[in-house]
């Protein structure tokens, strides 16, 4: 019997704690996209009038494009949730579920996380739901689940590529990479982390490149 209720009592510590943190996760990831959309544009300046001053290898130019690859990420994703959370209004609207603007903005939120969000985005309606009508509930959660499915496969793919210059099928393979090694953390960050990577590695490209050139340049004027 002790057993037994060790067993419960972990199993439901387990699913307290795995439910926080996915708020945590839902809360924090719109936070922090809005200050970056909103604030990171002041941080380069700041760099550029202190650490930056004496620039040689242009890293001004670097966090520039990182600041871009940023903005573009966070616009693409909050260009989806605001898709995916109209989508939501609409069909709840149809289904004639009551708060559905709250269950859609709510859906719209969770969104930004890619893949999984929009299954998290259905937990208030279903606990809402579930005993007082759910009839409705369940033709909500399979409108909602043909809705993740055209999202993952078509929507996400082709606006977060779209304005962050990505190819769809490029992002599809991280997203799946990504979540078979870090989870929902991972599916969050891969796109941006693979975008920034990609800026670095065209910066260095370039700083060997004009290395290059250089040593040409005083090669022939040694000749």
């Amino acid at each position: 019997m002790q057993n037994i209720l060790n067993s419960v009592t972990n199993s439901v510590g387990s699913v307290l704690s795995a439910l926080v943190s996915t708020v945590l996760i839902i809360i924090m990831t719109p936070v922090f996209l809005i200050y970056l959309l909103l604030d990171g544009h002041k941080f380069l300046p700041m760099l550029e009038r202190t650490i930056l001053k004496r620039d040689k290898l242009n890293i001004s130019g670097l966090l520039t494009n990182l600041n871009t690859t940023i903005s573009r990420y966070i616009s693409g994703v909050s260009i989806d949730a605001v898709i995916i959370g109209c989508l939501a209004f609409i069909g709840y609207s149809m289904i004639g579920l009551r708060y559905a603007l709250v269950f859609a903005i709510f859906s719209g939120l969770a969104n930004l996380i890619p893949y999984v969000g929009p299954s998290i985005g259905l937990i208030p309606m279903i606990i809402s739901n579930l005993f007082t009508d759910p009839h409705k509930m369940i033709i909500a959660v399979i409108y909602m689940l043909i809705i993740q499915q055209v999202d993952g496969n078509i929507l996400y793919p082709r606006i977060v590529g779209g304005v962050m210059k990505v190819h769809p099928i490029t992002i599809l393979v991280l997203l799946l990479l990504s979540s078979n090694i870090y989870g929902v953390i991972g599916m969050i960050v891969a796109v941006p982390t693979y975008s920034i990577l990609k800026e670095i590695a065209k910066f260095l490209a370039r700083l060997y490149e004009n290395h290059k050139e250089a040593q040409e340049v005083e090669k022939h004027q040694s000749e």
